[in-house]
């Protein structure tokens, strides 16, 4: 099987990957989708979102550093509201200037105008972005190696809703680091280099290694999928945990192709787990399955399940796409939709996005 063939699932092995610091672990992913560059190089970057919009960390492969920084420059004269729209979670690899000029379209003004006020222009780039937008986003940008306009299509377009897989898998990786090190309070603006680790560590940056015996995990699986530990709500799951731990290790062994592989590895496990693989001192591998829900606690009427699904069609994702990401089938989230909209009093999908635009802003 070429490289070629693994080139999505390769990124979603980097993002469950542990690192100690948020600049490891977009590194593992900006060198996993070099296979994605396509003239321009690949960047990763994570933004936050609470209070004034600002990136936290970065790592490029075969990028320029300055189309990072402006992407830095840009996202900081962003207001609160207009960066959570522009960085909620794609389905696919788009492009970047379309869905710049499209969103500030609706908040009354242009792409010039936002650029004049950043002081820079858009890179030429495809954007592939994962992550809360309440919260903190991960973006992989691909960088054009020339002049790109806002209708170019993703230059592999075969694989562009295939990277959207990819993007549910970020995001849920991305809350994990979060449950293993909150983020901490940054400045506007920040060097390109990362900082040291002592620094990290000060500032409590640096991610603790998952445990089999921390309050986050609920089970502990084999490779073979046999269950060793569960509590709590794993208890009763026993079986679809260790079947997700079967299909993932299908997919890693490479006995598939990479669109099969992203179909086995779903991003949650019931709409409630991630699985996370560490090695024992003995050199054992064990599988952990985490707590890992998107916590849409603002809405105290539903359930975890129901919580997420609205959150995640709120945002204009498909029911199939839903599916996926928490590892139900679509007549779940069907259903579980349905009980939502009745509980909150909202017609329609189109009612839920605009209750939801006034949560967000």
């Amino acid at each position: 099987m070429i490289a070629g063939d693994r080139r999505a699932s390769r990124i979603v092995e980097a993002a469950y990957r542990w690192a100690p610091t948020d600049e490891a672990w977009l590194s593992g992913i900006a060198d996993a989708a070099s296979a994605l560059d396509v003239g321009g190089g690949v960047a990763a970057y994570i933004v936050a979102l609470r209070g004034k919009p600002c990136l936290t960390a970065r790592a490029v492969s075969g990028a320029a550093a300055s189309d990072v920084d402006a992407i830095a420059a840009l996202t900081s004269s962003f207001s609160p509201r207009l960066a959570r729209a522009i960085y909620e979670p794609t389905e696919f690899a788009g492009n970047a200037a379309h869905r710049l000029e499209r969103l500030v379209a609706a908040f009354g003004t242009t792409r010039t105008e936002v650029e004049d006020r950043a002081g820079c222009a858009l890179p030429a780039m495809w954007a592939l972005i994962g992550g809360d937008p309440r919260r903190r986003a991960v973006n992989v940008a691909v960088f054009g190696a020339g002049r790109v306009t806002a209708t170019d299509p993703y230059p592999k377009r075969r694989i562009a809703r295939r990277l959207g897989l990819v993007a549910a898998h970020l995001g849920a990786a991305l809350r994990l680091r979060d449950t293993l090190a909150p983020p901490a309070t940054t400045t506007r603006r920040r060097a390109a280099a990362p900082p040291a680790e002592s620094a990290l560590r000060a500032s409590g940056r640096v991610a603790v290694p998952p445990a089999a015996g921390d309050a986050a995990t609920e089970a502990v699986l084999t490779p073979s999928g046999r269950v060793v530990h569960a509590v709590g709500a794993a208890v009763s799951h026993r079986r679809e945990l260790a079947a997700a731990v079967q299909r993932m290790e299908r997919a890693r062994l490479r006995r598939t192709s990479d669109a099969e592989a992203l179909e086995l590895w779903r991003a949650l496990v019931a709409g409630r787990w991630s699985i996370v693989e560490i090695d024992e001192r003995d050199g054992k591998r064990l599988l952990l399955a985490r707590k890992n829900t998107i916590d849409g606690h603002e809405l105290a009427t539903l359930d975890d399940l129901e919580r997420d699904v609205v959150w995640l069609v709120a945002m204009g994702h498909s029911l199939k796409y839903v599916a996926y990401e928490l590892g139900i089938s679509v007549q779940t989230v069907t259903r579980r939709l349905g009980h939502a909209l009745r509980a909150l009093g909202v017609a329609s999908r189109r009612d839920l996005v605009r209750f939801f635009a006034g949560q967000r802003a």
